[in-house]
């Protein structure tokens, strides 16, 4: 600054906001914004907007509006006037600009803006990192420092991981690679013939279990093999469905298609650093990072340390988490655009589509739209599909109104830049009995032990927590003896859900060790992806779609069943009614509505069966699509009620997701002037809901706590190891900053309200895995209470809630 004082350039003091940022879209734009026509002009203030926004999000019209207000004639005088354009006028000498008039482009090119900002923050992250650019005194040859910085760039990208893996042409064997021969689905997505250009939408739907990930995986990898695609993310429904994944993605397929290669692949959600596989190939990745000469020979997948830092992820070539990492791609969030530069030109598999709410399938709408922009190929899975959903998903891809085939269900839809075409094939029947059961806790447990004398395979999923420790502790009670019993919700501290899950997977998985007799006491975390294969099933009323999913966890698997388990059964706790004979659904409305509930109520009233897949797309039209015709005039009004709720749910929901998610990538307006103020935060759940970037909707507060336990004077915290002194005020070392994050679990509603307004220990403000979470010291007794809730810590039942706390999940 005093050099550039005494060579004349002035320093006044302003309150302006004069961020080099802010700075950078003005002089940019001012300075290229001399095209002979209209649009050059416009086009040159995009690509100052999309330079200028390499922070995390673009200066506002406001912002630029204000600066330009301020004389230019008064801008701390010509000097800094005359020395931007010396420095413009070099750049374009040293990098042959010859022509400063940029290209015209229209509106349905914004993606264009949007890939450049992504390439510009990325390229500003390696070029601001030491150890590939160190400090330099200012050069006496510019050529010969962008020669230099060229050879040091290449270093950088070479040693980040990018360009180690290549696509391969060999044209992939199914039953080789996933050592089974195709069955009918899978021939129908293999037979589909390339198409000309980048865009392609493939959706399957097909029964439960039928291996519609193989048949993904198959025309991902045709897909990179002939458009050299940039590799592959797959998005699933949850952190426990996501780690599954990552684990047959890499060793089922990465492994076995690039044996030779370096491969990078990355775990993308909340609890990854809790995955021992992921750090696993995180440490590999340190190892070969090390490295300074070629590859080891033999190749290996690894987890490339620079991937794995926040923001980055969907960088590398491939990657699989949950639908939330590649949805904030397409949210008014900070950096948005480099996760869309991060999917550019990537296949993107979509698991169970089905399954989001009114909020969620907003934004997973309009991602499409982007992802299609961005010549993304994208595979939809899904078992149980509304119509009316499934001509969303392809409008929102399409960027039209498109005109399906009719094609009779299972079926697989592709829309492509050649049209739409639609296959369908004959599934194998399976034909699933449906009971109900009134609910009371000892008659559950007799029935159960009725249903398994012959031995067997139970599981009992409930709609809430609260439900679920409930009918445990009746089962724990009225079970027979040699009857193992098991418990799993998303209520436990982390470490003991993953012991849960594993333990669940051990057991009832395809190649589990299989209890001779057992019953599972479960929550939605079963419902979806996770293969585990029960020979008999007790559920609460769910939306039909959801009972659907729920009955494939049975005889999923060839293997002999116990006598008078042949055939699967559903069995329905009814629920209770009211005098007027309609059911009161208690707090399962809370978690999904009476509307659906009703309607699947009375969808399955009299049906003693249901066939797969025969039956399924009737169910779920009855339930989405087809107005319900009611018994009595109860029932009726009920409807009318439960649907005009129903609809103002939806009305706001559909509001919300318009509030913070992307324009539309073909909006008729021009770059600089659309609405992305980028400004959501995807992190901090102090902020009010109309600041965060949420991929779900919340109805009520959520936060995530760590579980403590007070020994003598001093909270301790617990592990395999035993428990160890926490001091609250001193930031943990790595390690203890891991068995912290084990020993959390998300809390919501009155209890999550409180501790909101908890401060979060001064020892982990800085930690980034613990900045926002809040710790609850539990006594001897392992009851915490607050001003206003209680909690208890049970090893058995995991965190109770003895207060009424409506529609905990």
């Amino acid at each position: 600054k005093a050099l550039l004082q005494e060579a004349g350039f002035e320093f006044e003091k302003h309150e302006l906001d004069r961020r080099h940022a802010l700075l950078t879209t003005d002089v940019l734009c001012t300075h290229f914004a001399g095209g002979p026509t209209r649009s050059m002009a416009s086009a040159a203030c995009g690509l100052a907007t999309a330079v200028g926004g390499h922070h995390g999000s673009f200066p506002t019209s406001d912002q630029r509006g204000r600066l330009a207000r301020w004389d230019r004639g008064d801008r701390c005088g010509a000097e800094w006037e005359d020395a931007r354009n010396d420095i413009i006028t070099e750049l374009m000498r040293v990098l042959s600009v010859a022509e400063p008039v940029p290209p015209a482009l229209s509106p349905s090119e914004h993606w264009f803006f949007m890939f450049l900002a992504g390439l510009t923050s990325v390229a500003d992250w390696i070029g601001s990192a030491e150890q590939w650019f160190p400090f330099e005194p200012y050069p006496d040859d510019l050529d010969e420092y962008f020669a230099e910085a060229r050879r040091k760039a290449a270093r950088a990208i070479d040693e980040i991981g990018w360009t180690r893996w290549q696509p391969s042409a060999r044209e992939l064997d199914f039953s080789d690679f996933f050592g089974f021969v195709p069955n009918a689905m899978q021939e129908q997505a293999l037979s589909l013939q390339p198409s000309a250009g980048g865009r392609e939408l493939v959706i399957i739907e097909a029964p439960m279990g039928e291996g519609k990930t193989e048949a993904a995986l198959a025309l991902v990898d045709r897909w990179i093999g002939e458009k050299a695609g940039r590799g592959c993310y797959i998005a699933m429904p949850t952190q426990a469905t996501a780690n599954a994944m990552f684990d047959r993605f890499r060793c089922d397929y990465l492994a076995r298609r690039y044996p030779d290669q370096y491969i990078d692949l990355q775990l993308l959600h909340g609890h990854a650093s809790l995955s021992s596989a992921y750090q696993q190939l995180r440490q590999m990745g340190q190892i070969w990072a090390q490295d300074d000469g070629p590859s080891p020979a033999g190749g290996a997948v690894v987890a490339g340390e620079w991937f794995g830092f926040r923001k980055r992820g969907l960088l590398g070539p491939f990657g699989v988490g949950t639908v939330d990492q590649a949805l904030l791609s397409a949210m008014q969030a900070s950096h948005s655009f480099v996760r869309l530069f991060g999917l550019a030109g990537k296949a993107v598999i979509f698991d169970e589509v089905h399954a989001f709410d009114t909020y969620t399938s907003k934004l997973l709408d309009r991602l499409l739209s982007w992802l299609a922009a961005l010549d993304c190929p994208v595979v939809l899975l899904s078992a149980t599909l509304p119509p009316s959903r499934r001509r969303q998903l392809v409008r929102a891809y399409a960027g039209n109104e498109t005109e399906e085939p009719e094609v009779p269900y299972p079926r697989l839809l592709r829309v492509s830049t050649e049209g739409v075409e639609a296959r369908h094939w004959c599934s194998e029947a399976k034909r699933v009995e449906i009971g109900w059961l009134d609910y009371e806790p000892t008659a559950l447990a007799d029935h159960l032990n009725g249903l398994l004398r012959n031995g067997g395979c139970a599981a009992v999923i409930c709609n809430t927590v609260a439900a679920a420790q409930e009918s445990f502790q009746a089962l724990q009670e009225g079970l027979d003896d040699d009857t193992e019993l098991d418990l799993f919700h998303a209520r436990f501290p982390f470490d003991e859900r993953d012991r849960r899950e594993k333990r669940a997977i051990s057991r009832f998985g395809k190649d589990g060790d299989r209890p001779a007799r057992a019953v599972l006491v479960a929550t939605q975390v079963i419902e979806q992806s996770l293969d585990l294969d029960f020979d008999v099933m007790v559920s609460e009323v769910a939306p039909v779609d959801l009972l659907l999913q729920r009955s494939g966890r049975m005889h999923r698997h060839v293997r002999q069943r116990p006598c008078g388990l042949e055939v699967p059964r559903l069995l329905l706790i009814k629920p209770q009614t009211d005098e007027a004979g309609v059911p009161q659904f208690g707090n399962s409305s809370f978690v999904y509505g009476d509307h659906l509930l009703l309607k699947t109520w009375l969808a399955l009233q009299g049906r003693e069966d249901f066939s797969v897949p025969k039956d399924i797309e009737e169910l779920i039209r009855q339930v989405y699509e087809d107005e319900t015709a009611a018994t009595t005039e109860a029932l009726s009004d009920a409807l009318v009620v439960a649907g005009e709720m129903a609809d103002q749910r939806r009305q706001q929901l559909e509001h919300e997701a318009s509030q913070r998610r992307l324009p539309a990538p073909d909006i008729d307006e021009q770059f600089w002037a659309l609405p992305t103020k980028l400004a959501l935060d995807e992190d901090d759940p102090e902020l009010h809901k109309h600041y965060r970037a949420l991929t779900r909707w919340e109805n009520r507060p959520s936060v995530e706590v760590v579980c403590l336990e007070m020994i003598g004077t001093e909270p301790h915290i617990r592990s395999g190891e035993g428990t160890e002194p926490v001091d609250l005020t001193t930031p943990p070392s790595e390690d203890q900053t891991k068995k912290l994050v084990r020993r959390s679990v998300r809390i919501s509603g009155r209890a999550a309200g409180e501790l909101l307004k908890h401060d979060v220990p001064s020892g982990w403000r800085r930690n980034s895995l613990l900045r926002h979470h809040r710790a609850v010291v539990f006594d001897d007794a392992g009851i915490f209470i607050g001003n206003t809730f209680e909690l208890q810590l049970d090893s058995e039942l995991g965190i109770v809630t003895p207060q009424a706390d409506e529609g905990d999940e």
